[in-house]
This record gives structure tokens, C-alpha cells and sequence, in this order.
């Protein structure tokens, strides 16, 4: 029985943990976006090394969209500082 007990304390501990981000932040960790989920969790959004550049040689990379002030994958050349200078990032 306090096998049973043990098992079920540990389960809802960890579905209790979070990373403690506000839901709807956004954040770069190297050429990745970020976001934190309704779980309060970061989840990856997008890996700004995967997106096509259509042989445009466009070097895509994380950091903030001046449009928004959320983390985005945006050309390189359009990324002013540094990445981690925004709003929602971490």
C-alpha cells in the first residue's frame, strides 16, 4: 500500500513542477525560439537553423522582432544586438 501511495506523491509532484516562465514568453537559447506554454514550461518553438532559405543564402537566426518585441527567427541582417536585450527573453 505505501508502495501505491509513493507512486502516486511522486506523479503529482512532478506534473506540479514548471520552469517558471509566464505563459506566452518567449526567449533564444543559440539559433532556437522558445516558448513558454500553458504549463508554464518552455517548449521549442522553432530551431531558426532548420527554416529554408530557398538558395537565398539568408543566415536565419534568433532574436528580437522589432515589430513586437517577441523572439522570432529573423535574417541576421535585420537583428539589432544582442539577442537576449528584449522583452520576453531569458
Amino acid at each position: 500500500m505505501l508502495k501505491y501511495f509513493m507512486a502516486i506523491l511522486m506523479v503529482m509532484l512532478l506534473a506540479g513542477c514548471s520552469d517558471g516562465c509566464k505563459t506566452g514568453d518567449t526567449k533564444c537559447s543559440g539559433d532556437a525560439v522558445y516558448i513558454c506554454n500553458s504549463s508554464d514550461n518552455w517548449e521549442l518553438s522553432a530551431d531558426c537553423g532548420d527554416i529554408e532559405d530557398f538558395g537565398l543564402g539568408i543566415d536565419w537566426t534568433c532574436c528580437v522582432d522589432p515589430e513586437d518585441g517577441l523572439y522570432s527567427c529573423l535574417p541576421a541582417d535585420e537583428c539589432n544586438g544582442d539577442p537576449d536585450a528584449g522583452d520576453g527573453g531569458d
